[in-house]
């Protein structure tokens, strides 16, 4: 059964095309570097040191390609990562991945004690609630310029998820006008489903004039090489004086518009001409546009670019690109998320489109590797934590994931009636805590206070 389907995925059939997933890759090019033992010393010879990133989280098909790939090599492999934050366990991460390593690489282990990012109080709250996890944990340590009581943890509770909106968009609004803070300098992360959870915390802070965004489907754009390219041609439209981004995008352009030619035949005057017409025919578009055209005119300026760096050597330099329609798949969701105003500038646009102006909201697994100076968990209630019955580890570690997030503030939020989804449907349901009690004890004997919602005082 398995087989058939390996064969259906990989070559298709009938009107079915074929699909290759990312696991199915690896085992691909696993395969192929056992079959080819040429191309594993090019690597070596390649590679002399090898960066591994949240390795906590390496799944058994991944490290099979880094054993196959660089076992016995003379490289120097260095993995960095932390067992309180693995999360993807559901996505077969390795249960034991550090000790896997050290035995088969003949690794050297080293614990880096000093956390730079986290005020003292919150690492003392995080050390506390790591030795849930792990009694053998060893003590992060404050590292920077803090003082000792710097940090803030508190719990909220609220009657229901309206009055949790109001409250907690009008202390952001305090916050930002008497600290200073900026909507980047906050995070709002949920455990699931921040679609629901976050709606009317959405509409609260809209009332307010302060945006906020679910960040999911931007995180997929940005990530994406020709999304990052169209947004370095428009900032270079929309601003004047930027000779390092100049520099840096003549070289994408040559590797790309020239990457089968020699680079002492590419005459550079030549191209810096190229550049400053398709900047000029952008700008002239711009200068068209309006809220009634702006679809079909950004259309435009988007065909202006892949015209301009040509469709072929795109898919050539980038071979995603070559699946059907993908080129126009990603500049439609571009423009779909470009939230065009009258008389906004094309600098705007793009500052507004990396969401230098909107709050974020995500879920606990998209806020992986990021840091806020003010982090909102909201709905800390057994419905968001419906696995952790079942699958305890994971929960407690991404719990952890969300508490280590913030740098000097983080507040958790409980909500006695919360509008949830029930099979799909909506539904204003009392929430319970009696499941996740355990993570509320580990923050109440860590002296967290639990603030109620008529204890708020609000300045603004």
């Amino acid at each position: 059964m398995n087989e058939r389907l390996w064969n259906v995925l990989l070559k298709g059939k009938n009107d079915l095309n074929s699909s290759l997933t990312f696991p199915m890759i690896s085992i691909l090019v696993e395969y192929l570097l056992r079959r080819n033992p040429l191309i594993v010393k090019s690597l070596h010879a390649t590679y002399s040191h090898v960066f591994l990133d949240e390795f906590q989280d390496t799944t058994y098909i991944q490290y099979d390609l880094l054993k196959t790939a660089f076992i016995d090599s003379k490289s120097i492999i260095t993995t960095v990562g932390d067992n309180k934050q693995r999360i993807m366990g559901w996505a077969g991460a390795l249960k034991n991945g550090f000790e896997i390593f050290n035995k088969d690489f003949k690794a050297t282990q080293f614990s880096l004690l000093n956390n730079y990012r986290s005020a003292p109080r919150l690492i003392y709250i995080q050390n506390l609630f790591s030795k849930t996890l792990n009694n053998a944990s060893v003590d992060a340590i404050p590292a920077g310029e803090w003082s000792a009581e710097d940090g803030i943890c508190e719990i909220w509770t609220f009657k229901n998820h309206r009055n949790e909106a109001v409250i907690l968009a009008r202390k952001v609004k305090d916050w930002m006008f008497s600290e200073g803070l900026k909507p980047r300098d906050f995070c709002i992360i949920v455990k699931q489903q921040e679609h629901v959870y976050a709606a009317e915390i959405i509409k609260a802070l809209s009332k307010l004039d302060i945006d906020s965004r679910i960040e999911k489907e931007f995180q997929d754009l940005l990530s994406d090489e020709l999304i990052l390219l169209y947004l370095k041609f428009l900032k270079l439209c929309g601003e004047e004086k930027l000779p390092d981004l100049w520099l840096e995008f003549m070289d994408v352009i040559i590797e790309i518009k020239y990457t089968n030619s020699d680079l002492d035949d590419v005459n550079i005057l030549n191209v810096e001409k190229e550049i400053s017409n398709a900047l000029k025919t952008i700008k002239d578009i711009f200068s068209n546009v309006n809220e009634a055209n702006f679809e079909t005119e950004f259309q435009k300026i988007m065909n202006t670019i892949v015209e301009f760096l040509g469709e072929k050597n795109i898919k050539s330099v980038y071979p995603r690109y070559k699946q059907k329609n993908y080129i126009e798949d990603r500049i439609q969701r571009m423009i779909k998320n470009i939230n065009y105003y009258e008389g906004a500038t094309l600098s705007d646009l793009i500052r507004e489109f990396l969401g230098e102006y909107s709050i974020p909201i995500m879920t606990i697994h998209k806020s992986k590797g990021l840091e806020y100076k003010t982090v909102i968990f909201v709905g800390l209630e057994d419905a968001a934590f419906w696995s952790f019955k079942t699958q305890k580890e994971a929960d407690k570690n991404a719990f952890f994931v969300a508490l280590s997030r913030a740098k000097q503030r983080v507040i958790f939020t409980i909500s006695k009636e919360r509008e949830i989804l029930r099979y799909g449907i909506p539904n204003n349901t009392t929430q319970d805590i009696k499941e996740i009690s355990e993570l509320l004890r580990t923050l109440v004997n860590a002296n967290v206070p639990v603030v109620k919602e008529n204890e708020h005082k609000l300045n603004v």
